[in-house]
């Protein structure tokens, strides 16, 4: 009987993601919904940009609502174009400008499972998760509240850290 092992993160990515879309067709029609049917997901400028932003431009956050429960998630996904580093930034109650409710946990890796960037870390608005692809590919933004009693909204966003632009967000999935 043969074994199959498989890297802890590896296996922690894949739970993390697994409740996404199976393949990039199904992904890229969930994305195209994001403008029509959005109804707790939107964007909202800030009127300053962060001073640790490489981008002296404004940016907008992609917002969501978390309900307060363990199970409540929202997963984002960009297309990481070229190799480099990307700056993930998230806007809550805990750490943030105050205009948002929630305090939230985020989590990015791939979807294969194959990479894990970070895992359930708790605060960037001023500085950054920074995470470096090695090679063009869909980075995948997992938002969960940190408690049962922490839902709300939260602001969410990525920038290419070499150029400062401002990555496009992509609803995958929430509950």
């Amino acid at each position: 009987m043969k074994r199959l092992y498989l890297p802890l993160a590896g296996i922690l990515t894949a739970l993390l993601f697994s409740s996404c879309a199976d393949s990039l067709n199904e992904r890229f029609e969930l994305s195209d919904k994001l403008t029509t049917e959005s109804e707790n997901v939107t964007t909202s400028d800030d009127s300053t940009a962060d001073s640790s932003s490489s981008s002296s431009a404004t940016v907008s956050w992609y917002t969501g609502t978390l309900s307060n429960s363990s199970s409540s998630y929202i997963i984002f996904y960009f297309y990481a174009a070229t190799k480099g580093s990307y700056a993930i930034y998230w806007n809550d109650a805990y750490n943030g400008s105050g205009a948002f409710t929630a305090d939230v946990i985020v989590s990015a890796g791939t979807y294969a499972g194959d990479t894990t960037y970070f895992a359930a870390s708790d605060s960037a608005y001023t500085t950054p998760k920074t995470i470096t692809v090695s090679s063009p590919s869909y980075v995948y933004l997992k938002i969960v509240p940190y408690s049962s009693s922490s839902g709300g909204t939260f602001g969410i966003r990525a920038i290419n850290a070499s150029s400062g632009s401002a990555q496009t967000l992509y609803l995958c999935a929430s509950n």
